[in-house]
């Protein structure tokens, strides 16, 4: 079960090499490997965008763990004073939907720490039933 990690500068142009570093683990063909490819942009975007790790020398890091059954990616960042949580948004608004991106793709997916630094991991099933997410932000939506 190949597991890797690796740290990132907290700069939007390092949110391209968190993907490419993730989805060199998949095979060409992956039923799996455009959505693992959406929610690692959203989940480090998030933590450049929202939390320390975008400041100035901030960093992010970037594991996953691949086996038989499942992908899981961990995003860990710098921390914020506010938790992640999914928004309500304008429907011409050009962001604010990363979260619910996460939470109708990927299998499973939650959140811990907090001020000082967090993780925010999902999981992508590779077989084809899916789970639906249990976040509990997700609690009040029917899942």
């Amino acid at each position: 079960m190949p597991s890797h990690r690796r740290r990132f500068d907290g700069r939007p142009d390092q949110v391209l090499l968190a993907r490419q570093f993730v989805v060199s683990a998949l095979v060409e063909d992956s039923p799996i490997r455009e959505v693992a490819r959406l929610l690692v942009s959203e989940v480090t975007t998030n933590a450049v965008r929202h939390t320390a790790s975008g400041a100035a020398g901030g960093t992010f890091r970037v594991s996953y763990e691949l086996r038989d059954d499942r992908l899981r990616v961990e995003v860990y960042d710098a921390g914020a004073r506010t938790a992640p949580q999914r928004r309500a948004h304008d429907l011409e608004a050009l962001g604010g939907r990363g979260l619910e991106l996460v939470d109708a793709l990927s299998s499973r997916w939650s959140t811990l720490g907090g001020p000082d630094g967090r993780v925010v991991w999902f999981e992508l099933d590779l077989g084809a039933r899916r789970s639906r997410a249990h976040h509990p932000s997700s609690a009040g939506s029917g899942r």
